[in-house]
């Protein structure tokens, strides 16, 4: 596992949640315990942040670099989401990526969610890097609207939740205004043993964002 029972390696796994429930904090949380649980070697995790205010990516920015791994943000390096991309598949032409892990913060930052050959584009380039024994998390995020069951809707094409190995909808359980936050990840689809259903709580009020993501 990458963290919490939630990720394989040498998977794809996709968590997608409304803006606001906490998805990059979470990540972070996660990367750092499997960092320092050893599930994780730092210097081939590499984080790109596509979806961060400036003083957001200061932040996090400050949290990778304590913690070993690179964070990249497209738009302060000045690359486009092609460019990013390519060097996902440049990456991917090493004999070995065994232990690479790769997260793309947020998906919709590099393709079309609403095109299918824009997502059989990425995908394709994704699976290079999983073919070589690397695992790939993304970030994704759901429809304003839920179904008539109460479920949270992906904002993408089918083809995206047919394309990843994991795939886990994030449900925020308290009040939106409320500091002190309770999240349920519930599994929607795995190719392999992982959590069902997990809860999770963080809260606003305890301190700086590191000390949050802590």
């Amino acid at each position: 596992y990458i963290f919490n029972l939630m990720a394989i390696s040498g998977q794809i796994t996709l968590f997608y949640a409304w803006p606001g429930t906490g998805k990059t904090l979470i990540f972070l949380n996660f990367l750092i315990n499997a960092i320092k649980s050893g599930q994780i070697d730092p210097a081939k995790l590499i984080y790109i942040n596509a979806d961060d205010s400036y003083g957001g990516l200061g932040e996090k920015g400050d949290i990778a670099k304590q913690y070993g791994f690179s964070m990249i943000s497209p738009d302060e390096a000045g690359l486009s989401p092609e460019q990013i991309l390519g060097m996902i598949e440049d990456l991917a032409s090493e004999d070995d990526l065994q232990g690479v892990v790769v997260v793309l913060d947020t998906l919709k930052k590099f393709s079309d969610m609403t095109n299918k050959n824009s997502q059989k584009a990425i995908f394709q380039v994704l699976r290079k890097v999983t073919a070589k024994g690397g695992s790939v998390l993304l970030a994704g995020h759901a429809n304003k609207s839920k179904d008539n069951e109460g479920r949270l809707i992906y904002e993408g094409t089918s083809d995206t939740k047919n394309d990843v190995d994991c795939l886990y909808s994030i449900y925020r359980l308290s009040d939106e205004h409320d500091p002190h936050q309770v999240v349920e990840f519930r599994n929607e689809k795995a190719r392999g043993q992982v959590e069902r259903k997990l809860t999770y709580e963080y809260n606003f009020n305890s301190g700086t964002y590191h000390e949050i993501v802590m």
